[in-house]
């Protein structure tokens, strides 16, 4: 049997708490090349594939509809058990590019990280909103992609979609180290950065790694 080794105790002061999330970002699975963790089990830094000299891969930001998109980790129980990890949202509109970015989810295999509307406790990173990272050490899969043209006229145009997968960890949340100078990363060393912001920018740039 497993034991439990930390609790959590109620502080004299609660912590405020907004559940929702403002933004998603998709990592195609192939394209990771090191996620290192914590000792904790959060997310210390996450390295992409080299390209070819001097580019690297990048991580895509996915456009939600406000109130649409959330994650969870869901205790399943058959012959042995195992976490679900999802993430579900609603891209606001139907474009050919939604349309392609909609094909491209039903088929892929996903890392994702998830920026919530609550702020980060964590040292030196307070001043912005919590992190969170889905997908384990197996990725998320496809289990619904459904573009929408609408009925009526107030119904708009929307892609909703669900990807899940199979996990023996929960989802983490990120907990990068401060540096006020940033450390870039390497294969065998996790980064140090100035904020979460710079972290985010530096996945999204293929240039650097």
């Amino acid at each position: 049997m497993c034991l439990i080794t930390e609790g959590i105790s109620q502080d004299s002061c609660e912590v405020y708490t907004v559940g929702g999330n403002n933004r998603v970002w998709l990592i195609n699975k192939s394209q990771v090349e090191k996620i290192f963790y914590n000792t904790d089990g959060s997310i210390a830094d996450i390295v992409l594939k080299l390209v070819s000299v001097g580019v690297w891969r990048i991580m895509y930001p996915v456009k939600v509809a406000d109130n649409t998109a959330g994650g969870n980790s869901e205790l399943v129980i058959g012959t042995g058990k195992h976490l679900l990890h999802r993430l579900v949202g609603t891209i606001p509109l139907v474009t050919q590019e939604a349309l392609n970015l909609a094909s491209e989810i039903g088929l892929g295999n996903f890392f994702a990280l998830v920026e919530t509307k609550t702020a980060s406790e964590w040292p030196n990173f307070t001043t912005e909103n919590k992190i969170m990272f889905l997908g384990g050490k197996n990725g998320m899969t496809a289990e619904s992609v459904a573009p929408n043209l609408g009925l009526a006229v107030a119904d708009g145009q929307t892609i909703p979609f669900a990807i899940a997968g199979a996990q023996t960890k929960n989802i983490a949340e990120v907990r990068l180290t401060y540096n006020a100078v940033p450390v870039a990363p390497t294969n065998t060393t996790k980064g140090e950065y100035l904020s979460q912001a710079d972290w985010i920018a530096r996945l999204l740039d293929s240039a650097v790694i």
